[in-house]
């Protein structure tokens, strides 16, 4: 084990991995077995509140808005940019993502890894559901119940730790490879 890095960290990084499994099983068969109504079966999350009461058509209606959004995963991205540099700079470089890089992605000429796009989550310092949404725009999950590399990353965000050198730090003492930085 690495003595400079916090031990207390380590210890809840572990729990929050051999815990974070058994919370989404749990959550999603409460979700299934306490539906609403019979529609959110076939949904991982419950529909918006607003939805809740209007019955099948509502649900549906919802849906169907969600899929004809007009923006494209690059628009999307880029709205998040402006939105956080107007509280705090960002400089993206630190977090492994070039201007070239986040460029092409802004204008759809690449479709970012999981990876890329964690690091414009960390680099945004988005929360863990605005973490969810923009993996859902790259068609994405965290998938905590079973990728110790996710729950890492899962922590980190849940905590708004933001420092890539340190997340970098816990994913290779649990044997995961660096996001930011090549070792």
């Amino acid at each position: 084990m690495n003595e400079k890095l916090d031990q207390q960290v380590i210890a809840e990084l572990k729990l929050y991995i051999r815990d974070n499994g058994l919370n989404k099983v749990a959550t999603a068969l409460k979700k299934q077995f306490f539906a609403i109504d019979s529609t959110t079966v076939y949904s991982p999350s419950l529909p918006p509140v607003e939805t809740q009461n209007k019955g099948i058509f509502g649900v549906l209606k919802q849906r169907i808005k969600r899929v004809k959004s007009t923006y494209t995963l690059g628009e999307y991205v880029d709205s998040l940019l402006k939105e956080r540099k107007k509280k705090h700079p960002i400089d993206l470089d630190k977090f492994g993502i070039d201007r070239f890089y986040k460029n092409k992605v802004i204008k759809n000429k690449i479709n970012p890894s999981k990876q890329k796009l964690l690091c414009f989550a960390v680099a945004l310092r988005l929360n863990i559901e605005e973490t969810d949404d923009l993996l859902r725009w790259a068609g994405l999950t965290l998938a905590e119940e079973n990728s110790v590399f996710d729950n890492i990353i899962g922590y980190f965000i849940e905590k708004e730790i933001y420092d890539p050198i340190e997340i970098d730090q816990y994913l290779v003492e649990f044997g995961e490879s660096p996001m930011f930085s090549v070792e």
